[in-house]
């Protein structure tokens, strides 16, 4: 089931997005199951959907190296983000000092 919908985001991506986008490719675990599909785009940052048969999903953009900072949003209930008014969807913005 989520594998075959991870095949229609591929569709979606390399049909509609593949001006910013340089190539996305599906990640399995070691045990063969779909896990994420990965996007790699054109600034040289990657950008991770992650979805689960019962309707979750979460979305991960990194460019640690590229501008210092990740991105995340999630849609899943996890307690450290009740006090959040849009609970149980909630965003994380982290700052990485620059290596020199």
């Amino acid at each position: 089931m989520i594998l075959s919908v991870y095949k229609s985001l591929l569709k979606i991506i390399d049909t509609e997005f593949m001006d910013i986008c340089e190539a996305a490719d599906i990640i399995f675990s070691s045990t063969g199951r779909a896990q994420k599909v990965r996007i790699y785009l054109i600034d040289n940052t990657i950008a991770d959907i992650w979805l689960s048969p019962d309707g979750k999903y979460s979305y991960h953009w990194c460019n640690k190296g590229i501008r210092d900072y990740i991105l995340r949003y999630d849609d899943a209930p996890h307690e450290k983000w009740k006090a959040v008014s849009t609970f149980p969807k909630h965003s994380e913005y982290k700052l990485f000092p620059k290596i020199f």
